[in-house]
C-alpha cells in the first residue's frame, strides 16, 4: 500500500510540475502543456514591437526542446505595444482572447491553425485579416470591436459564423462563402460602414440582429431561390426601403410576397442560379396513365425543356412555364433525359 501511494504521489507531483512549468526563450514566455508541446503565454511586462514565434522553443534550465503548438488564452491581452506577430506553422490553436485589445494591425494566420478561440482578436487594432482554409468555425466575438478592420477573407472551409463575431468592425463589404450554413445572433451588428452583403444559398439560419444597425447597407445579394424565413430584427434599424435586394432569376415574386424581404426598396431578379440550387428546385415525374411528364420548377421561371435519348441525341424541345405537364405519348418506352436550364434529369417511360 505504501508503495502504491508513493507511486501515485510521484505521478501527481510530476504532472503538476509539468502543468505549472513556464520558461522564456528569445524573450517569449512558454507554458509546458505536455512532454512535447508548449504554448505561448503571457508574461510580466508583456510583449512589444514585432514578435516572431518559432516552431520550437528550448527550456535552457532542462535543455529540453518543445514544439510550439498553441498561442495560449490571453497571451497578448492588452499588449498595445505589439505591432505584429509572426505565427509558425506548428501552431494549431489560438486561444480565447489571445490578442484581445492588442496593438497589432496585421496578422497572418498559418494553415496549420484549426481552432481560433472566443474573442481571440476582439478590441485589437487589426486593419485586415486572412483566415486560413483550415478553420471551420469563426467563434463568437472573435473580431468584436475591431474598429479598424475594413477587410476580411473568409475561406470556404468555414461553416459557421459565431454570435457577435464581427460586431462594431469597420467592414465595408462581406462575401460569405457557400460553405457557411449558420450566421449566428448579431454576427455583423453595428457595422455602420458595411454597404454590401452576399449571402449564399447554403445558409439555412440567420440569427436575430445579424445585420442590425448596419445603417450604410445599400446592396444585399441573396442566392436562395425561395426566401429564407428570418425574423424582422435581422435588419433592425436599417432603412430597407433604401436597400437594393438582388435575388435569382425567377424569384422576384416569391421575395415580394415574403415577410421582411418584401420591405426592400428594390428587388432585382438577375442573379444566376447555382447548379445546386437549380437541381434542388427542379422535379420531374412521369405520369403513366396520362402519358404526361410533370415538371415542377418551384416558382423559378424557366423557358424551355429539351428532350434527349440515353445516347445524348437531341429529340425535341418544348416551351416551359412555371408549372407544366408535357405530352410524351409520342415517345416509345425507355429511358430519356430532359435538360432544363442546363440541369439534366432522367425519367423512364413505361
Amino acid at each position: 500500500m505504501k508503495k502504491t501511494r508513493l507511486l501515485l504521489t510521484t505521478f501527481l507531483t510530476t504532472t503538476i510540475a509539468i502543468a505549472q512549468t513556464t520558461f522564456v526563450d528569445n524573450n517569449i514566455q512558454y507554458k509546458v502543456l505536455n512532454a512535447t508541446d508548449v504554448e505561448v503565454t503571457s508574461k510580466t511586462g508583456g510583449y512589444t514591437g514585432s514578435v516572431t514565434i518559432t516552431t520550437t522553443a528550448t527550456d535552457s534550465n532542462t535543455n529540453t526542446t518543445y514544439d510550439v503548438t498553441a498561442i495560449g488564452e490571453r497571451a497578448f491581452l492588452s499588449n498595445t505595444a505589439v505591432t505584429a506577430v509572426s505565427i509558425p506553422n506548428s501552431v494549431t490553436t489560438i486561444g480565447a482572447n489571445a490578442f484581445n485589445s492588442a496593438g497589432l494591425t496585421t496578422i497572418t494566420i498559418p494553415n496549420s491553425v484549426t481552432t481560433i478561440g472566443f474573442g481571440a482578436f476582439s478590441h485589437s487594432s487589426l486593419t485586415s485579416v486572412s483566415i486560413p482554409n483550415s478553420v471551420t468555425t469563426i467563434e463568437g466575438r472573435t473580431f468584436l470591436s475591431c474598429n479598424n478592420l475594413t477587410a476580411v477573407s473568409i475561406p470556404d472551409s468555414v461553416t459557421s459564423i459565431g454570435a457577435y463575431a464581427f460586431v462594431l468592425t469597420g467592414l465595408t463589404s462581406i462575401d460569405i462563402p457557400s460553405s457557411v450554413t449558420t450566421i449566428e445572433v448579431s454576427a455583423f451588428e453595428r457595422c455602420d460602414k458595411l454597404t454590401t452583403v452576399s449571402i449564399p444559398d447554403s445558409v439555412t439560419s440567420i440569427g436575430d440582429g445579424s445585420f442590425r444597425n448596419c445603417t450604410s447597407l445599400a446592396t444585399v445579394y441573396v442566392a436562395h431561390t425561395m426566401p429564407l424565413t428570418i425574423m424582422a430584427n435581422v435588419f433592425l434599424s436599417v432603412t430597407l426601403g433604401n436597400v437594393a435586394l438582388n435575388v435569382p432569376t425567377g424569384s422576384k415574386a416569391a421575395y415580394e410576397a415574403a415577410a421582411v424581404w418584401q420591405d426592400f426598396g428594390t428587388i432585382n431578379a438577375t442573379l444566376s442560379l447555382s447548379p445546386t440550387a437549380l437541381a434542388a428546385a427542379l422535379s420531374v415525374r412521369y405520369l403513366p396513365n396520362q402519358q404526361l411528364l410533370h415538371i415542377e420548377t418551384n416558382g423559378i421561371a424557366m423557358q424551355e425543356v429539351q428532350f434527349y435519348d440515353v445516347t445524348g441525341r437531341g429529340l425535341f424541345s418544348k416551351a416551359l412555364s412555371t408549372k407544366k405537364t408535357i405530352d410524351v405519348s409520342s415517345l416509345q418506352t425507355g429511358v430519356y433525359v430532359v435538360k432544363i436550364g442546363g440541369i439534366a434529369k432522367k425519367f423512364v417511360k413505361y
